[in-house]
């Protein structure tokens, strides 16, 4: 959540929140290629199937990532970051880290004859064999792994339809982490999980960097002045919560450098859409004349905003039948993120215009 002396908070990136292949064919010729390893539904299983047993890792990974889009599964997280925008194959084992849509035919009744679909499919398609499935503490996450010759044996980890807890706003730990790839989506196309006012093309200019991939932190951290860390090397970052501490420690064990996201980066400040849960009325008199500042709150005074939007639909849910949702382009100005409430509205002391929290 965030507040401003004019429109602010976190919401839904500026700029678009996908990355194109011709944008991103522009920046990396090899990276255009590896996506369309990975994505192109046109690429005939023969294909894969040579790719996976290349005994290259690389081409293994983005065959059986091509594979899995055809069932319909999102993949996200540690293989798209290295495999597809790094090209690099990291020495331990590859996890895949997937989530079956809310929208797709798995339901928990048909659920093991699914998952043997899938493994018949790999069989007989792309000559993979593969472990049992075994469900997860809470029967949300299913787990299976597939022997993928010069990768090793590869989990598969995958969010279920009716899993209520794993929630992006809670779990996304870095920009790194954050891209994704979609079935339905154009060849190609790098998405984001979670709104993180990072253009998608922005994180993968940070993962393309030498000698050291750059990653910023997402939630539970605070900067302070001297250490090797930060976009001038004059910071140091630490979690805020033992699961982050620990986070932030892999990712400097990965060989990641920490910088702060560009809407933490100066006093220039960035342009952003963002959102408001309201009444139907006063969402017509903020079109018309503009926020009115509030007189107080858990930050202060100012306007107050959401990059939830399961929290702006709490606020928007209060007018029942008669809510709405308004959206707006805001610039930020100086921002500070804020570590816990401040209703005396200090924080501006600072000559900020916005805080997170």
């Amino acid at each position: 959540n965030a507040i401003s002396t004019g429109t602010s908070n976190m919401a839904k990136q500026f700029g678009t929140p996908a990355a194109s292949l011709a944008t991103l064919r522009s920046m990396n010729a090899a990276l255009a290629g590896r996506l369309t390893k990975a994505t192109d539904r046109n690429i005939g299983v023969a294909a894969l199937k040579k790719d996976i047993h290349s005994g290259n890792a690389i081409d293994s990974i983005l065959a059986l990532t091509n594979m899995l889009l055809r069932f319909g599964l999102h993949v996200k997280g540690g293989v798209v970051r290295d495999y597809v925008v790094r090209g690099h194959a990291p020495a331990s084992t590859p996890d895949i880290d997937l989530e079956c849509p809310s929208h797709s035919v798995m339901t928990q009744s048909n659920l093991a004859s699914v998952a043997a679909k899938w493994q018949a499919q790999l069989t007989k398609d792309l000559g993979l064999s593969s472990t049992s499935p075994q469900l997860g503490p809470g029967g949300d996450m299913l787990r299976f792994d597939v022997n993928v010759p010069g990768a090793g044996n590869v989990e598969l980890e995958i969010v279920l339809p009716w899993n209520s807890r794993y929630l992006p706003v809670q779990n996304m730990d870095f920009s790194c982490n954050n891209l994704r790839l979609e079935p339905g989506a154009p060849v190609g196309e790098l998405r984001q999980t979670f709104p993180i006012m990072m253009k998608a093309e922005e994180i993968v200019a940070q993962l393309l960097k030498h000698p050291k991939p750059h990653a910023s932190p997402t939630r539970d951290c605070v900067w302070t002045k001297g250490g090797c860390d930060g976009a001038n090397n004059n910071m140091t970052l630490d979690g805020t919560t033992g699961q982050m501490k620990g986070r932030i420690a892999k990712f400097r064990a990965k060989g990641f450098h920490f910088v702060e996201a560009p809407h933490v980066g100066g006093p220039g400040g960035t342009r952003v859409t963002l959102w408001h849960g309201t009444s139907a009325s006063a969402a017509a008199a903020i079109v018309a004349g503009g926020f009115k500042v509030s007189t107080g709150g858990n930050l202060g005074s100012g306007v107050y905003m959401s990059r939830d939007m399961r929290i702006v639909k709490q606020f928007a849910a209060y007018y029942a039948l008669n809510s709405a949702i308004v959206c707006g382009d805001v610039d930020t100005g100086k921002v500070i993120t804020m570590q816990g409430f401040d209703s005396s509205g200090s924080w501006r002391n600072g000559g900020y215009d916005t805080a997170f929290l």
